[in-house]
């Protein structure tokens, strides 16, 4: 069965897809759009657009598109009739017998014969009953239609007129343009071009049914008008049939200069409603002809040249912009090409030289807004993906150090600030863009100082050094739109302005408490403050921001909404076993590099100074890699004691810690039983071998077998480490090197050394 075109353009004018489509979907206004999730897949995230000024829906899940009709077949499994059978029951309309009847208006142009033969001005809403109003009021004049300009279809049949309206405001004459068409009826206008909802005024004409109107007309006839008309070109079919294919169109702003320079015998067109009523089929109509586009002279005007030349770009076959303010001088504000004849006594031969004169007019150079690129600019220099320290954080990126409470994580944060203040290797990592680094200690603000004061002593910083390392010893809130956010961006360039450099990177301790009452699980708050550290990176460029952050309780992720853990760029995870309390880093997200990189590390405690008071001493911690720290503490009797290793047994159990590291594996199932459960990895001892021969002073494996056979027995008798056949295993027992005097208690010479570790031995 086949439908009248008018019909069916009646029904989707009558009908708002929504209207069809909220019947399976359930949408949500967004804009001038509606949303909602797809009927064709399944989403959590809505994917699904229905847009009812322009008739259609679109689902970007699957990529299909239509409207009501393709709809109902799509949803429903119907064929087309049925389809449209179903939107006219819920428009209320008859459905037309054998392709007749019932359609309601074809989408056709009246005849010349249906306008009314008069020419009033738009009914004015404020003025309904301005024929009891007081003339003596200040009120405008009566506005009158002092030009029409019609725009007809092919057969010369009127579609719409565009209407020059005038009147005087005190001693100022002003204009508007409108347009109106007919109605059908041969006594009224329709004024506006849309389709929808009006009123008849007093004269009898029909006004769009806006809420001011529907409030002041009580009782006015009110009429959905279901089609609508397009804004076209003026004198179209003129221009075609007046002059060759190689003649010159002439774009101006209005009809009026159409007329003007079709007096003059040029062949011109315009379109009605200025440069956003202007669309690409217009542009299609001028395909392969010269176009010369023609400026007001004021800034509208010349914004409308540039958007018209943009559509004709690559669609005529050669565009010239004249601008008469750069060949009149002291042209008038807004003066076009009519105001030129009638002051200038301008003429067709001035026009035609000025255009021999225009240059092609060639579209500006495109220039990205967000740092595009071609393929071919690969090579030229620009941003650059850069390390901070290689192989963990990036230049002008973002990243979390997370772990969970006691982990060392804060210690680790601030080794790797001072490390990128001073260019010492981070865990053996290089320092590639050292410089200026500001850490803001939201949490333990009260002991930053003596975190900082340990990290001193150990490396040998001297106190009077000017290393470029700033801390902020304040709490921060970069969630609430009173908060922090711009004021630390400000401080971040004042402190940039003390130390003349620029910031390399940016520490927030810890994240939890920047970002104020915002709830750490809501993907609406977080989002908020990650954007703001996006903004503060954006305001520093080449700053490194990373966030120290807490785990779950479980310690398996990130504390929060996952947008923390997408917002950066790398993630480090701080984790510590609770038996050997060794500590381990891993490069858990690495966005543009590879991950998994793994950092061995343990807490030194670091005396610095004695309390006034009472002369307790003084501690905070620093971090090492494994190894670094070697000692042995004593049990019973000795547990106030500390037994320092020789070199050769350091270097040893250093082996061991690193060969673990390496070359670990989980405890086999035959160890298992033998084994407390908080032994979680061993080696084999072949890989411990390897790993002290590689860094034995002497290389001869004779040697190297000699001097693990002597520390061996030893560091199974101090209880240091733990074998079984092939497999060895460290049993948490502290170790440290250092001092060859027991730390701790009281101070013995290095020939009582002996003597306590063989009564430490005994004691096991």
């Amino acid at each position: 069965m086949t439908f009248p075109a008018a019909f069916l353009d009646d029904l989707r004018a009558r009908l708002p897809v929504s209207e069809v489509v909220g019947r399976t979907v359930k949408l949500k206004r967004q804009g001038a759009e509606f949303v909602g999730l797809s009927p064709f897949n399944k989403e959590n995230s809505p994917s699904f657009t229905v847009n009812d000024a322009k008739g259609f829906y679109h689902d970007f899940s699957s990529g299909k598109h239509g409207d009501i009709f393709s709809f109902l077949m799509e949803t429903r499994g119907v064929d087309f009739p049925a389809a449209v059978e179903e939107c006219a029951q819920i428009a209320g309309l008859p459905v037309p017998k054998n392709g007749n009847g019932g359609a309601g208006p074809a989408r056709t142009a009246p005849s010349p014969a249906s306008p009314p033969d008069r020419d009033e001005p738009p009914f004015d809403p404020d003025a309904y009953d301005i024929s009891r109003a007081a003339p003596d009021r200040g009120r405008p004049s009566k506005r009158e239609i002092t030009r029409t300009y019609d725009y007809a279809d092919a057969g010369g049949s009127l579609i719409y007129q565009v209407c020059r309206i005038e009147w005087m405001e005190g001693e100022k004459r002003k204009k508007t343009f409108m347009q109106r068409r007919p109605s059908g009826d041969g006594t009224s206008w329709i004024w506006g071009l849309s389709a929808g909802e009006f009123l008849r005024g007093r004269d009898g004409d029909w006004y769009q049914a806006t809420e001011e109107r529907i409030e002041k007309w009580v009782g006015a006839e009110r009429r959905h008008f279901p089609i609508g008309v397009h804004h076209g070109l003026y004198r179209l079919m003129e221009m075609r049939e007046e002059g060759d294919a190689d003649a010159i169109v002439f774009l101006p702003e209005g009809e009026k200069d159409v007329e003007t320079l079709r007096s003059m015998g040029l062949v011109a067109t315009t379109n009605s409603g200025g440069a956003r009523n202007w669309r690409a089929d217009h542009a299609e109509i001028l395909r392969g002809r010269d176009v010369v586009i023609l400026l007001d002279n004021d800034q509208p005007g010349r914004e409308r040249g540039q958007i018209v030349a943009q559509s004709l770009n690559n669609v005529a076959k050669r565009i010239r912009l004249v601008d008469f303010a750069g060949v009149w001088d002291m042209a008038p504000k807004g003066a076009d090409v009519t105001d030129w004849v009638r002051e200038r006594e301008g003429t067709a031969e001035e026009l035609l030289e000025m255009v021999a004169a225009a240059a092609d007019w060639r579209p500006p150079p495109f220039v990205s807004k967000f740092g595009g690129i071609t393929f071919e600019q690969l090579d030229e220099p620009g941003p650059e993906h850069a390390h901070v320290i290689d192989g963990l954080i990036t230049v002008g990126d973002k990243s979390v150090l997370g772990g969970a409470s006691q982990s060392g994580k804060s210690f680790l944060a601030i080794h790797m600030a001072m490390c990128i203040a001073t260019a010492m290797k981070f865990f053996g990592h290089k320092i590639m863009t050292p410089g200026l680094v500001i850490y803001q200690a939201g949490e333990g603000g009260r002991g930053i100082k003596k975190r900082f004061r340990a990290w001193r002593q150990y490396f040998g910083a001297a106190k009077d050094r000017r290393i470029p390392i700033y801390i902020l010893q304040s709490k921060i809130d970069i969630h609430s739109h009173e908060g922090d956010t711009a004021a630390l961006i400000e401080e971040i360039k004042g402190v940039e302005r003390l130390y003349g450099m620029p910031a390399i990177a940016l520490f927030i301790d810890t994240l939890q408490k920047a970002q104020g009452m915002a709830d750490e699980n809501s993907g609406r708050d977080m989002g908020t403050v990650m954007a703001n550290v996006d903004r503060i990176a954006d305001a520093v460029p080449g700053c490194h921001v990373c966030l120290v952050h807490h785990m779950n309780a479980n310690g398996t992720k990130l504390r929060g909404h996952t947008s923390v853990y997408a917002g950066v760029d790398q993630v480090m995870l701080v984790s510590k076993d609770p038996e050997s309390k060794l500590r381990t880093m891993t490069l858990d997200k690495q966005k543009d590099d590879e991950d998994g990189a793994k950092i061995l590390f343990e807490l030194m405690q670091v005396e610095i100074g004695h309390r006034a008071i009472d002369g307790k001493p003084i501690t905070s911690c620093v971090t090492l890699p494994m190894g670094e720290k070697l000692e042995v503490k004593g049990k019973g009797r000795f547990s106030d004691r500390t037994l320092s290793l020789s070199d050769q047994n350091a270097n040893i159990l250093a082996a061991l810690k690193k060969a673990i590291g390496d070359h670990g594996e989980p405890v086999p199932q035959v160890l298992r039983a033998k084994l407390p459960r908080s032994i979680a990895t061993v080696v084999q001892y072949k890989f411990w071998r390897d790993a002290f021969e590689a860094v034995a002073f002497e290389k001869n494996p004779a040697t190297v077998r000699k001097a693990m056979e002597r520390a061996g027995p030893k560091f199974l008798r101090l209880g240091i480490i733990g074998r079984d056949g092939n497999y060895v295993w460290l049993t948490g027992r502290e170790a440290n090197s250092g001092p060859t005097e027991l730390q701790g208690g009281t101070a013995l010479t290095t020939e009582t050394q002996g003597d306590l570790e063989d009564a430490m031995m005994a004691d096991e």
